[in-house]
């Protein structure tokens, strides 16, 4: 999770989740700015993605749990959907798989969820407290990530998703546990309107086409296409977060948005053919994958400015 004490680097390019005592964890699956969240069964990945997530510094507090379908972390294993709304799952690549062959370990399984988001009928009430973890099955490091310098970075859009949660901060007390609770340093969140206008961006210039995405995206933990919002109550579906950069041509009549015509999309999106939910910070992560991505279908017309969508 980001750390106000620690540059970020790259990490703030590839949030991925909300915490389950957040309103906008609760209310929107696919809501990503608290952290960036990995997990698997296998308990040998976990060096994989330490190493690799060190080195491509995704800097700031890393906070570790056991369990992710099991309940050792005293009930509270990360698929039980108390602890964050949406997380990657890093598969074990077994010894027998041809490493030329062999995809990317958090593709193409279905084994994460980004489509479920928190359980709010049984963890609702936990809004804005300390989520439960059992201390003898969770650790902490604090300033992970490499870095030149101590210094931590200057304000600004970088900064602004929440650096200090209840699920970062020290061990929280359990049922089982006498450890001192620690109360959030924030009073509870304040529920964003849903009406709320995205945010505006630079006119495109040329004589790029102003479209949809053809990809469904997260919209309150579901799958929805652009159709879906062109169907009915449009202006309504449209103000929803971060719709109208995915649908800018069928948003465009209340909300100018074709001023996304160049611009990715902010939502989060079902890969076709397959169950992996990715954004595009994902699909510009790797210069070397980029054009392999951007080539799957309907990608540069979602990630139009990585895909170079304007310049075509």
């Amino acid at each position: 999770m980001p750390d106000p004490n620690w540059p970020p680097i790259n990490l703030v390019t590839d949030l991925n989740f909300g915490h389950c005592n957040t309103t906008n964890g609760f209310e929107d699956a696919g809501y990503d700015q608290d952290g960036h969240c990995h997990g698997s069964s296998d308990d040998s990945t976990y060096y994989w993605w330490i190493r690799d997530h060190w080195h491509r510094q995704y800097n700031g507090r890393l906070r570790c749990c056991c369990g992710w379908y099991e309940g050792n972390v005293g009930d509270t294993p990360i698929y039980s959907r108390r602890i964050a709304n949406g997380c990657d799952y890093r598969r074990k690549v077994v010894d027998d798989a041809d490493r030329l062959t062999c995809r990317d370990a958090n593709e193409d399984h279905g084994l994460g969820f980004y489509d479920i988001g928190c359980d709010q009928d049984t963890y609702g009430s936990q809004l804005g407290s300390p989520i439960p973890e059992n201390d003898s099955m969770c650790w902490e490091v604090q300033k992970f990530g490499f870095s030149e310098g101590d210094t931590p970075p200057p304000s600004g859009p970088s900064t602004s998703a929440p650096v200090k949660t209840p699920t970062s901060s020290a061990p929280v007390k359990t049922p089982t546990s006498s450890a001192p609770v620690k109360t959030p340093t924030s009073s509870a969140p304040v529920k964003t309107p849903a009406t709320s206008a995205p945010v505006s961006v630079p006119t495109p210039t040329g004589d790029a086409e102003c479209v949809d995405s053809p990809l469904k995206m997260l919209v309150n933990g579901k799958l929805k296409t652009c159709g879906w919002a062109a169907s009915k109550n449009t202006e309504k579906r449209c103000n929803k977060r971060r719709v109208a950069s995915h649908c800018p041509a069928t948003c465009d009549e209340f909300l100018s948005s074709c001023d996304f015509t160049c611009e990715d999309s902010e939502k989060r999106f079902k890969m076709n053919n397959n169950m992996s939910i990715k954004g595009c910070a994902w699909v510009g992560r790797d210069e070397d994958k980029v054009d392999k991505r951007c080539a799957k279908t309907g990608v540069t017309e979602t990630c139009r400015d990585t895909c170079g969508y304007c310049e075509e």
